[in-house]
C-alpha cells in the first residue's frame, strides 16, 4: 500500500512540475489569443514579444517560451535571467539549475531500478553504503523517499551558504553529514531533508553510472524529443 501511495505521489509530483515548467507559456498564450481575439487578426509577432516582455521585466516569466499554432512556431526566445544571483542572463539554448525539482527523478529512477530487480525500496541503506555510519542501520531506501529518515539536511548547516557554490563529488557531499547524529528515529515522522536524498548517490553505487548518464537514458531519452529536455547535471545537484 505504502509503495503505490508512494507511485502515485510521483506522478502527481511530476505533472505538478509538468504543469508549473509549462505555466509561462500557458499565460503568455492566453494574453495572445486575447488580443488576436479583440483584433480578430492574425497573432501578431510583435504583440506577442511585448506581452512577454511585459512580464518578464516584472519578473513573473523567467524561462523560455514556446508557443505553437498548428505547424507554426513563435516565438522561440529565452527571457529573464538563468541566475538572479550573479546576473546570468537566460539565451538559448542556456540550461536553468531545476535543483529540488530532480528529487522526482530521482525517486522515479529508484523505482525503475526496483521494477529491475536492482534493488528494493524496503532494503537498508547499509546494504548499499556498507560504511555507512552506525546510526544509519535501520534507515531504508523508502525512508529516504519519504523523507522519514532522519538525516539531518545539509542546506541547515551553518556553512551550506559558503559551500553551496562550489561544486563538489558525491563523495564529498556526502561526507557532510554522514557523521551526524540523526535529528529523530528513522520513521518516527517525516522532516523535508535534502541529506536524505542522497539516493543519487545510491544510483550511481549501484547501476555503476553517473546518475545524470543514468536519468538521461532512462528517463528523459524516451521522450527526448517530446520533452526537448537537455540535462547536464553538475556534482553538487547529484544528492537531489
Amino acid at each position: 500500500m505504502m509503495r503505490t501511495m508512494l507511485k502515485c505521489a510521483l506522478a502527481v509530483a511530476l505533472m505538478i512540475t509538468a504543469s508549473g515548467l509549462s505555466g509561462a507559456a500557458r499565460l503568455v498564450e492566453r494574453e495572445t489569443h486575447q488580443a488576436s481575439a479583440a483584433a480578430q487578426t492574425t497573432p501578431d509577432r510583435s504583440r506577442m514579444e511585448e506581452v512577454i516582455q511585459a512580464y518578464a521585466s516584472d519578473k513573473r516569466c523567467m524561462g523560455c517560451v514556446l508557443v505553437v499554432r498548428g505547424n507554426e512556431v513563435r516565438p522561440n526566445n529565452c527571457y529573464g535571467f538563468a541566475n538572479l544571483e550573479w546576473d546570468i542572463p537566460a539565451p538559448l539554448p542556456e540550461s536553468f539549475a531545476l535543483g529540488r525539482f530532480t528529487k522526482q527523478f530521482t525517486a522515479a529512477s529508484i523505482l525503475l531500478l526496483e521494477e529491475r530487480g536492482k534493488l528494493k525500496v524496503d532494503d537498508p541503506v547499509k546494504k548499499y553504503m556498507p560504511d555507512a555510519p552506525a546510526a544509519w542501520d535501520k534507515i531504508t531506501i523508502f525512508h529516504l523517499l519519504t523523507h522519514t529518515s532522519g538525516i539531518p539536511s545539509f542546506t541547515g548547516f551553518p556553512d551550506y551558504k559558503s559551500k553551496e557554490p562550489f561544486s563538489t563529488t558525491p563523495e564529498e557531499r556526502v561526507a557532510r553529514f554522514r557523521a551526524k547524529p540523526l535529528d529523530f528515529q528513522p520513521g518516527e515522522k517525516m522532516s523535508y531533508s535534502n541529506s536524505g536524498y542522497v539516493l543519487g548517490y545510491l544510483i550511481e553505487k549501484i547501476t555503476l553510472e553517473t546518475y545524470d548518464k543514468f536519468v538521461q537514458e532512462n528517463i528523459f531519452a524516451p521522450g527526448h524529443e517530446r520533452f526537448g529536455i537537455r540535462i547536464r547535471i553538475p556534482h553538487s545537484f547529484r544528492t537531489g
